[in-house]
Order: C-alpha cells, then sequence, then structure tokens
C-alpha cells in the first residue's frame, strides 16, 4: 500500500527541479539526489540531495553537495551499508561524490579519469560491499572524419586518494558504442552493455 505523499522540497519555479536519481540501502533508508536549477539562463545549478530515514519515517532538510554549470546528475548508487555514489558531469568533466552513512556527510572524491580522452556523455557503476567506487564513462573522442564514441572504467578504493588508471573497455572498431549500462555487484564485480 502507497503512502502519504511528503514534500521534499518547495518548487521554486516550473522545472526548477530534475534529474531525480533515488536508491534504497538495505536498511530501507532512501538517498534521494536531484539538480536544483537557478530562475535565469546560464546559471550556475546546484546538486542536492535529502535522505529518508525509515526508523523515524521522515525526509531530512535538503542539502547543496555541488554547484557549477552544465551540471548533469547521471547515477546515484548504495551499497546494503548506506555508503553511496553520486555520479555527475560538469562541462563534460566527469566527477563523483561519496555519502558515508556513518557520518550521513559528502565527502568529494578526486576528479574522475583525468588520463581517459574525450568530453563524458554518460556516466554508469556503483559502489561495492567493501566501499570501492566503480565508474564507466562513455566518452565522445574526436578522431580523422568524425566523432568516436568509447567506454573507459577506472575505479577508488578506500582511502579515497587516488582513482586507478583508466582503462578502455571496448574494442576499438568493433562497432558503434551507445546506450551504455553497467552494474556493480557486492563483492565488486562489474558488468557493462552496450
Amino acid at each position: 500500500r502507497w503512502g502519504v505523499p511528503r514534500l521534499v522540497e518547495e518548487v521554486v519555479f516550473p522545472l526548477s527541479q530534475w534529474r531525480i536519481r533515488a536508491v534504497v540501502d538495505g536498511r530501507g533508508d532512501v538517498l534521494a539526489v536531484w539538480t536544483h536549477a537557478q530562475p535565469g539562463f546560464g546559471l550556475p545549478s546546484a546538486m542536492r540531495s535529502a535522505r529518508f530515514g525509515k526508523a523515524a519515517a521522515s525526509w531530512s532538510a535538503p542539502r547543496e553537495i555541488a554547484r557549477s554549470t552544465h551540471l548533469d546528475v547521471h547515477r546515484v548508487a548504495s551499497n546494503a551499508a548506506g555508503d553511496a555514489v553520486v555520479l555527475w558531469s560538469a562541462q563534460g568533466a566527469p566527477r563523483a561524490h561519496r555519502f558515508d552513512a556513518t557520518s550521513r556527510t559528502w565527502a568529494s572524491s578526486p576528479t574522475l579519469l583525468l588520463d581517459a580522452p574525450g568530453l563524458s556523455s554518460k556516466l554508469a557503476g556503483g559502489i561495492d560491499r567493501a566501499g570501492t567506487i566503480h565508474v564507466l564513462a562513455q566518452t565522445l573522442v574526436k578522431k580523422a572524419g568524425g566523432i568516436e564514441q568509447q567506454i573507459w572504467a577506472s575505479r577508488l578504493e578506500p582511502p579515497y586518494t587516488a582513482w586507478q588508471r583508466a582503462e578502455r573497455v571496448d574494442e576499438p572498431d568493433r562497432g558503434e558504442v551507445s546506450r551504455m549500462r553497467a552494474a556493480v555487484g557486492a563483492e565488486g564485480r562489474v558488468l557493462v552493455f552496450w
């Protein structure tokens, strides 16, 4: 049976919130992340989050995680313990922020995939039981005669100091790369489709 809808954030103007992503952890707590636009063309957008605690049956007040122009929230993922990651981009540069379930705080992670070529058009991935963040980026790379789409992977392990060197996942000249999807298992195995 569905519960009564609850307001998480006031609407400032039509379509001020979009790209809403949510995930439920092993305890039944919910973490929601969305883009919050500012009124006016070309102004920076904010990425905000709120948490629903199952025990208290209430939403936390929304809090800002980041602010940038051309901000796009791609994915939010959680492990059973409630540790989570939000994958997002700003002006084509991939980013990640990590949520620590114990302290209930967001931490900025090092910039993603610095050694992968091109601009990120899509991000996928997740966080495993050990807290390792796995990211796949579909990138647009300029080539002679046009643009090639490629898929690159990287991971960030505790204590979260540096991303592993990016590794190309797709095979060159083996067909078009599009509509990438990925799944991350609790033990750290990753499956990607395109």
